[in-house]
């Protein structure tokens, strides 16, 4: 631009020399050896370099523009690894801090119960299977941090620096598709693992309600005595309807609902059933010392 503002300055020309001039004088001798000098300037009264001006503002808008458009496409480029980057970092600190540690306790606990006979080898087995799930996709997390904290480091720059072009040539503009190959496989790998860490909460809360319920029922005990729990309710109830094939649980009642079949059916359990768990059913209003859960 400054080398452009400065050309329209005219430049003195200067011209001197020695020339041999044969035109014949008066007396018949040539003129022979003489000398000249010129002194010259150009006015610059229509000319004055504004084409060239006009094509080095041109240059330094595009310039400044360029710096611009690198700024943006390096913005976008770096959109998914600060991502990446930001995920896999929440990731690491979750399964350092919170999910592998669970694991490893949960791993222990169990294996203390087998040792004691209050719990089943395979429920050891799952847990640590479990932590060693946990385990692979820490490692996994790990890796891709540390990938994508080393390409946000070096500022996305996975190749050489593009070559500078030729004098009066046009700058080869930044490679917009130059992402990284292993940053899209760690963009895929970051899917894969929030599924895998999806699956592997439920698992983990599934184990945890099982272990519960295991801890609760092997504290409690049965007893014929209590009203039973909840979950043996299920469990009894759910065993007696797949112990009896769907023909006969869509059998009708041979009985038709009547007086004397009523009055029969209270005679046989004031026989047979009434000397536990009372007249009424409520197992309160008999002889045994421990009254019998209400029969159902």
């Amino acid at each position: 631009m400054a080398r452009a503002k400065r050309e329209p300055i005219p430049d003195l020309q200067l011209r001197a020399g020695i020339q041999e001039n044969g035109e014949l004088l008066s007396d018949g001798r040539s003129v022979g050896l003489q000398g000249f000098a010129d002194v010259g300037v150009r006015i610059p009264i229509f000319n004055r370099n504004q084409g060239n001006i006009a094509t080095a503002k041109a240059d330094v808008e595009r310039a400044r523009r360029e710096i611009e458009r690198v700024k943006l496409v390096l913005r976008e480029r770096s959109a998914s690894v600060v991502q990446n980057y930001t995920f896999s970092q929440a990731a690491v600190v979750r399964y350092k801090n919170q999910m592998i540690p669970r694991a490893q306790k949960a791993y222990e606990m169990y294996t203390k119960k087998y040792r004691e006979m209050a719990a089943a080898y395979p429920q050891v087995l799952i847990a640590q299977r479990t932590l060693m799930q946990l385990e692979v996709s820490y490692t996994t997390a790990l890796e891709s941090f540390a990938t994508s904290s080393l390409s946000l480091q070096s500022y996305l720059l996975t190749d050489g620096l593009e070559a500078p072009s030729q004098p009066g040539g046009i700058d080869q503009p930044v490679r917009e598709v130059n992402i990284p190959f292993q940053m899209a496989q760690a963009h895929s790998k970051g899917k894969r693992m929030r599924k895998r860490t999806l699956i592997l909460f439920f698992v983990a809360v599934g184990i945890v309600a099982a272990a519960i319920a295991g801890f609760t029922t092997i504290r409690r005990g049965f007893s014929a005595r209590d009203n039973p729990s909840a979950i043996e309710t299920y469990v009894a109830k759910t065993a007696r309807r797949l112990s009896v094939s769907a023909s006969k649980r869509n059998a009708t009642n041979p009985f038709i609902r009547s007086p004397e079949v009523l009055a029969e059916a209270r005679a046989h359990f004031a026989d047979h059933c009434a000397i536990c768990h009372g007249n009424d059913g409520r197992g309160k209003d008999t002889n045994r010392p421990e009254p019998l859960p209400e029969s159902t």
